[in-house]
């Protein structure tokens, strides 16, 4: 999943930001997820910008000569995204839904026939995709300790091989080994992986029931 929400940042540089405006922004983009009917990059984005555009008249009023601007700017998207942490539960669905999306493709194919094929590579060449690929299979099988063994095996060839420690954190998630799998995607965070945050925070809310 490669969605990246920071590029955003660039389209605030020259204003100074109000801290009811980023409450509309927020509250926008938050319905705005709640109607979707598809879950890619594209979609979410298409949130913000339909939102920026509706406040429009509010930026050009605003001060684009004032040296503090970039720190106004840090500032709004820093306040978008905690009040779509705190306050709207369909920014997760949405980013769990799009996370299922993408190993739908592997679900149209014969997982068996696929793990025997990924075994015959795995015996000839071992490497972090083929590991990572039949990882996937034994996933969407429900094979949760045979998914991980691969997970482990691919990133003791690569331990920083962010596919591996992507799904390695969804399987202890299904584990409910949630500080596990905080570990893991803060991780990914720290390898510049976007949305990690999200998870992290969904999951901390899970440890604090």
């Amino acid at each position: 999943m490669k969605i990246n929400l920071f590029i955003l940042t660039l389209l605030f540089t020259n204003f100074i930001i109000s801290q009811n405006l980023s409450e509309k922004i927020s509250s926008e983009v938050c319905n705005c997820l709640s109607e979707s009917r598809e879950y890619t990059e594209e979609y979410i984005l298409s949130c913000f910008y339909t939102s920026l555009g509706n406040h429009e008249d509010e930026f050009n009023k605003i001060d684009s000569t004032n040296e503090n601007a970039l720190s106004f700017v840090d500032k709004l998207f820093s306040d978008i995204i905690i009040k779509l942490q705190d306050n709207c539960d369909d920014l997760y669905i949405f980013i769990l839904k799009a996370r299922e999306a993408t190993i739908e493709e592997f679900k149209t194919e014969n997982s068996n026939t696929k793990i025997i094929s990924l075994t015959d590579s795995i015996n000839n060449n071992p490497n972090t995709k083929v590991y990572s690929k039949r990882a996937i299979y034994y996933f969407i099988s429900d094979r949760f300790e045979e998914a991980k063994k691969d997970c482990l095996s691919c990133l003791e060839i690569n331990s920083n091989y962010i596919p591996c420690t992507y799904l390695l954190g969804w399987i202890e998630e299904k584990n409910l080994d949630y500080s596990k799998a905080i570990e893991l995607y803060t991780k990914l965070e720290n390898q510049g992986m976007p949305f990690m945050q999200l998870y992290i925070s969904r999951l901390e809310k899970f440890t604090k029931e």
